[in-house]
């Protein structure tokens, strides 16, 4: 009796063209949508390989939230004039980049980038974020229009942060800090998070029990007709997860105008 050979899929026939579309399909998936927030690659350039620390503000993202037009608009257009740059219209990203002797911010606008806080001409081209940066920022979601990451700073946040009251807390934060990312999304209000780490569990305590403690007495002494103020410190938690210090916030857009309704104006 005959026997008749049952036909087999070749590793290149369908079956094998269909896990290989697949895997295209899911590569250009994740291109599409960053896992975390993203450095434009012209600013990426500029940053030193002795860099601690980075902030940026995602300008195109931002334009289309509530809080833009009403809130940040006016002081970036303020900046940008300053600095013959259409930041409010043209602007992409900005970037501040600090390596514990000096602070230089950059701008990518669709015009190019220029550097905002001095006339000194663009620094030559890097080897881009030092890896450890890059690590913190792939903790960041994408959806953050605002955001910011350092690594070793203590010393640095110890010395640009004034030591004057109310302020001085702000240096107790950064004394003992190993690391932190901070990012902050308006969308639909504003939601903020900050993580820090410290050189040891003690610091951390010490931090985490102090900003508690701030908290605490910030809105006893806030009278009751400060209504914006009073939801603001309402507004902030303070938490350990892990050896890891957490500051969230997250305000709605009503409760948003008020915050920054209660915030002194320039």
């Amino acid at each position: 009796m005959a026997t008749t050979n049952s036909p087999r899929w070749s590793p290149l026939g369908p079956p094998g063209l269909w896990l290989a579309a697949s895997a295209v399909l899911a590569m250009l998936s994740n291109g599409c949508r960053p896992s975390s927030v993203q450095v434009d690659p012209a600013l990426a350039a500029l940053v030193p390989p002795d860099a601690l620390a980075l902030a940026g503000i995602d300008l195109a993202s931002l334009r289309s939230t509530p809080a833009f037009s009403k809130w940040l608009a006016p002081s970036l257009e303020r900046l940008g004039k300053e600095n013959n740059a259409d930041l409010t219209g043209q602007g992409i990203q900005m970037l501040a980049v600090a390596d514990g002797k000096t602070v230089s911010v950059f701008a990518r606008t669709r015009t190019g980038v220029v550097r905002l806080n001095s006339k000194d001409p663009l620094p030559p081209p890097t080897g881009g974020i030092p890896p450890r940066l890059r690590r913190l920022l792939g903790t960041i979601p994408p959806h953050n229009q605002i955001w910011s990451a350092g690594a070793g700073t203590a010393a640095l946040l110890e010395q640009a942060l004034p030591g004057a009251n109310p302020l001085a807390v702000l240096q107790q934060v950064a004394a003992g800090m190993d690391s932190y990312t901070a990012a902050a999304d308006f969308r639909q209000g504003l939601k903020l998070e900050a993580r820090a780490t410290y050189v040891s569990p003690e610091a951390l305590t010490r931090v985490h029990d102090g900003l508690r403690g701030l908290l605490t007495l910030a809105r006893m002494s806030t009278p009751k007709n400060r209504s914006g103020l009073l939801r603001l410190y309402d507004g902030v938690r303070v938490r350990q997860d892990q050896g890891v210090l957490l500051v969230e916030a997250e305000y709605s857009t009503q409760e948003l105008d008020s915050v920054f309704s209660a915030l002194p104006r320039r």
